[in-house]
């Protein structure tokens, strides 16, 4: 069975009768790796659709038991995603500082990782507490500022700030 499915201003046709969701294959056509796609055919082999005319509280809790089938699996998917991005985001610092390019705080953040074994966010959150930040959106740029402190002798305290970009 073919049906047209809106993608914004084209029209695409999609084959809603092939996917199986019990059969791997399907899942491995659809991008997923090979060990994911077990274990999702598995849970829907185990777990599959009622017929449409099954009362709606079974069809319902049908679905509630794929769901929690799934949670293992779904909450693993979501680890190994975050210690993904957090190895692409120290590895993305550790490029600029070898190649001498390093924001302010980046040797801050590897040495909260190196030096205290700090997870990313933790590591960022470290290097924060070494400069003074000010929250000016996702696209901010850090300056260095000079802050005269009004104390004896004039002594002075270097920060960094963050600036929205200026266009």
């Amino acid at each position: 069975m073919h049906r047209a499915v809106s993608a914004g201003p084209c029209v695409v046709t999609a084959d809603v009768g092939a996917f199986d969701p019990a059969d791997a294959a399907c899942w491995i056509a659809h991008g997923r790796r090979a060990d994911h796609a077990q274990i999702l055919a598995s849970v829907w082999t185990d777990y599959p659709d009622l017929p449409s005319h099954a009362p709606l509280d079974e069809r319902m809790a049908r679905s509630r038991a794929r769901v929690a089938a799934l949670r293992p699996f779904n909450d693993t998917i979501r680890k190994e995603a975050e210690r993904d991005r957090q190895r692409a985001n120290f590895a993305c610092i550790e490029n600029r500082v070898a190649k001498g390019s390093e924001q302010p705080c980046d040797q801050a953040i590897l040495n909260g990782r190196d030096l205290h074994g700090y997870d990313w966010n933790a590591a960022v959150r470290y290097a924060n507490g070494w400069y003074a930040l000010c929250a000016a959106g996702h696209n901010a740029y850090y300056r260095e500022v000079v802050i005269m402190r009004r104390s004896a002798g004039h002594k002075c305290k270097t920060a960094i700030f963050c600036h929205a970009p200026s266009h």
